[in-house]
């Protein structure tokens, strides 16, 4: 889901970018031959067929740009829905991130946390099939799951010594995390 939302925020970007671009070659294309038209503007047919091509185009391409917002607003609403997982997903990284300072074995890679973090949505997909759960109820537990998980990741190299520190640190930088 979150793919074809990042890919279809880019083709809209990209769709922007050209329809953009293409007016603007559209007033340059008017300018030049208003500049270049020698005498009377009405008397002009290649001018009058060229302003008229070029309305019809503009009006397009403006349409093209107005519906690509409309649909760049629903695709960032969209995306907006998985910015507290995002958030807390981030801030167990960084409180797991803080053990190096204990230790200097402690240290985990950003590619093992998302590797991880990735593991667990997949398997929470594959328990969990059902589709009735809404969305938020989805990524409710997703966040619960991954958070049980990196505390058993982590729990498997730590001294016993920094299990309760892991437990309490999570506690705390967790808590306005918990609806």
């Amino acid at each position: 889901m979150e793919q074809n939302l990042e890919k279809q925020r880019v083709d809209l970007i990209l769709k922007r970018g050209l329809n953009d671009q293409k007016l603007k070659q559209l007033d340059e294309e008017i300018l030049r031959m208003l500049n270049e038209t020698k005498g009377s503007l009405i008397e002009d047919d290649s001018l009058i067929k060229a302003l008229q091509t070029s309305k019809e185009v503009e009006d397009d391409v403006r349409s093209q740009i107005e519906s690509s917002a409309t649909a760049m607003r629903k695709t960032l609403a969209a995306r907006e829905n998985y910015r507290k997982l995002a958030h807390t997903a981030s801030k167990i990284f960084f409180i797991v991130n803080a053990f190096s300072l204990l230790e200097h074995m402690y240290q985990m890679a950003l590619d093992a946390y998302i590797n991880l973090f990735a593991q667990n949505i997949l398997k929470y997909l594959e328990k969990n099939p059902a589709l009735s759960d809404t969305l938020d109820d989805k990524l409710a537990a997703i966040s619960e799951r991954h958070k049980q998980e990196v505390y058993k990741y982590c729990c498997r190299g730590l001294f016993e010594k920094d299990k309760l520190l892991l437990s309490f640190s999570m506690a705390v930088n967790l808590s306005d995390d918990i609806d």
